[in-house]
This record gives structure tokens, sequence and C-alpha cells, in this order.
């Protein structure tokens, strides 16, 4: 959560991206989660995805592809140099997301000893 605030607040909507950080770790009693997953998907595949769903759109989705470029690049930059990110191609089908973030997520837990024998 803290990151999606950061990066559509901070990075998409120009707002002090310290000042975003500070009442994310207020908010969120300065815990941080284990590991997060970013499913990175291209902006076209993103604009395809909203428009395939035939929904009303929400506030961010009305921004347009400007938008969802600078969602994306925000995402970028915070998963580069994220220690407990792992980062999924998610122009892939469901299957083959769902069982490369299985992978993943194993050898994580095997790297950082949290798996029981």
């Amino acid at each position: 959560m803290a990151d999606s605030s950061l990066v559509y607040q901070g990075y998409a909507r120009g707002l002090d991206k310290n000042m975003i950080k500070q009442i994310n770790a207020w908010a969120m009693q300065n815990r941080e989660p284990d590991v997060t997953f970013y499913v990175r998907v291209t902006a076209q595949e993103a604009k395809r995805r909203i428009e395939e769903r035939r929904l009303p759109l929400t506030s961010f989705e009305k921004e347009g592809s400007k938008f969802i470029e600078k969602l994306i690049s925000g995402f970028d930059d915070i998963f580069a140099t994220k220690k407990n990110g792992i980062i999924l191609d998610g122009n892939l089908s469901r299957t083959e997301i769902s069982n490369n973030a299985y992978k993943a997520l194993t050898q994580w837990m095997q790297t950082n000893k949290m798996l029981h024998s």
C-alpha cells in the first residue's frame, strides 16, 4: 500500500515524496511487508485491460496514457533497489504469472531463511 500511495501521489501527481514516505511510515507504524510483488505491465497493456473491463473509469484511469507511464516509471524506480521486492512480468498469462510468483516467492523465502524444513 505504501508503494502505491508513493507512486500515485508522489511520482504521478507530483506531491512531496518525502512527506508521503513519512505519512506512510506513521500510518504503518514503521512496519514494512516482508515481501512485495510488482506485477509490471506496459502502458499499452494497462490501457488495453482498462478498456477491456468495460467498467466505469476511476479518477486515476481517466488520467490517460501519460499518467500510466508515470506510474510505471515510479514503480520501476522504487523496485530497482527494493530488497524485499519481486518483479513479475504482467504481460504473461495469468497462469504464467502465478507460476512465476510461486517460484520467485519460494526462492525469496529460501534466500531469507523463512521456509521450515
